[in-house]
């Protein structure tokens, strides 16, 4: 998603599109360049790795196309939608484990739903995941 509001269409029959993207943090004089301009096309059915050293870009990569992350340039498409324009319900699992050792697995489970909006209110509305805690209980 760029920080324009203009609006493009991605190629058809892509599943996935980044189209010229950058991702940059910092400010002018301590910018720091996470993902240099970057166009990638992934048609549906493919099956693509993103295979690199540390720091190249590719967790980055998977956050924009999971819209946790924004471009600060380019355009990001999954689907044919920009990610961004509309809430998506996204799942990651990363490669190290992110378990907080101080709570139960159902707790450690439950806490991405406590904490990122728009869930949180989701979250709270089911009744603060007495009915889930329930499920994972009983199956």
């Amino acid at each position: 998603m760029s920080s324009s509001l203009k609006t493009t269409s991605p190629p058809a029959g892509n599943v996935i599109d980044l189209e010229k993207v950058r991702v940059t943090f910092g400010g002018a004089t301590n910018q720091v360049t996470a993902l240099a301009q970057t166009s990638l096309r992934i048609a549906h059915g493919e099956f693509v790795a993103l295979v690199g050293p540390s720091g190249c870009g590719k967790s980055t990569i998977l956050k924009l196309v999971a819209g946790t992350l924004s471009a600060t340039e380019g355009n990001v498409f999954v689907a044919g939608r920009e990610v961004g324009a509309e809430n998506a319900r996204i799942g990651m699992a990363f490669q190290n484990p992110t378990l907080l050792p101080w709570l139960n697995i159902r707790d450690n489970v439950m806490m991405p739903l406590k904490i990122v909006p728009p869930y949180k209110q989701e979250f709270i509305a089911f009744g603060g995941g007495k009915r889930a805690r329930h499920q994972l209980q009983n199956g």
